[in-house]
């Protein structure tokens, strides 16, 4: 019995921590479960939007919700060499509902956002770098 009283502890400890990590994308879909299209802001060298003509707008339901669900679960660390990209402002209709900002270099695709006021870093897939580099090949020609 006393084994089993001194385990409990470890295992409340093992499943709180398991669902944080878990809550923080569900938290994300939840606040933009509504979001129907957003807009992708391509930075320049600097760190700059450049113009209008460095923004793509996305107005496929579907497309958004590809995007959205190419953010892992895994944490990223950011380093100093993995500057921003730009960044992905979803809408729903005209309503700004988040801005999250991205890396799509090799060995530096993540994505950092705020959930419940703390800052999340976290990994981008394979699919959806390529589905950003593939939109800023549409702005680049």
């Amino acid at each position: 019995m006393n084994k089993i009283l001194r385990l409990i502890p470890v295992i409340l400890l093992s499943v709180s921590l398991f669902s944080c990590s878990n809550s923080v994308l569900k938290s994300l879909n939840k606040q933009l479960s509504s979001a129907d299209n957003l807009k992708i802001y391509f930075y320049d060298k600097s760190g700059k939007i450049p113009g209008s003509g460095s923004v793509v707008s996305i107005n496929d339901n579907e497309e958004v919700k590809h995007l959205l669900s190419s953010i892992s679960e895994e944490d990223f660390i950011k380093r100093p060499e993995c500057a921003y990209n730009g960044l992905i402002e979803f809408f729903e209709g005209n309503k700004s509902l988040m801005n999250i900002e991205f890396n799509m270099e090799p060995g530096c695709g993540f994505v950092v956002f705020t959930i419940r006021d703390v800052l999340q870093t976290k990994r981008l897939s394979d699919e959806g770098i390529n589905m950003l580099k593939f939109y800023y090949g549409k702005i680049a020609n």
